[in-house]
């Protein structure tokens, strides 16, 4: 399994002891953080994650989440999912950009006026244990009329939106 099939929020287990938590990315020691369900975060390397649920290498092409589909793109079965992780989004909407929260932030807000458009009642926008970032979205959130209601998704850094069904 190659460490790219990760992303923030995915419930993986530590090989060597068999602690199960929540990947949370890449720290600045260069080892990966995972936060255990006691609240805990720990730094492995990436050869000791397990993603759980992880398909086998024979129902890779079937079964398998390309990377490039778990930022929300539309051709993914997870489209209504947003990881607003730096990296990540330079890789999948690469743009030119002058502060990275502000980047984050516009990209946050298309991908939100998109799942109207597509007439979405639900979507999960990670930020990561980024603070600053948590709260701007919050921010957003409240700027947009058609979100019913937003709480913090426990252990996975995220937010949960919900919008107004228009067909009521």
């Amino acid at each position: 399994m190659n460490i790219d099939d990760i992303w923030i929020g995915d419930e993986v287990m530590v090989k060597s002891s068999g602690v199960r938590g929540w990947f949370q990315g890449k720290g600045n020691s260069g080892l990966f953080k995972i936060k255990s369900a006691d609240g805990k975060i720990l730094e492995v390397n990436a050869e000791e994650i397990a993603l759980i649920g992880h398909p086998t290498k024979s129902d890779k092409n079937t079964g398998g989440i390309k990377s490039s589909e778990k930022a929300g793109k539309p051709s993914s079965k997870k489209s209504t999912i947003l990881n607003l992780e730096y990296e990540s989004l330079k890789n999948d909407f690469p743009r030119t950009h002058d502060r990275p929260l502000d980047y984050q932030l516009e990209v946050c807000e298309e991908f939100i006026q998109s799942l109207l458009a597509q007439k979405k009642t639900f979507c999960k926008i990670i930020f990561g244990d980024d603070a600053i970032l948590k709260s701007s979205v919050a921010a957003l959130l409240r700027k947009i009329p058609e979100v019913s209601i937003y709480t913090p998704h426990p252990n996975q850094d995220a937010w949960e939106v919900w919008f107004d069904d228009e067909s009521e």
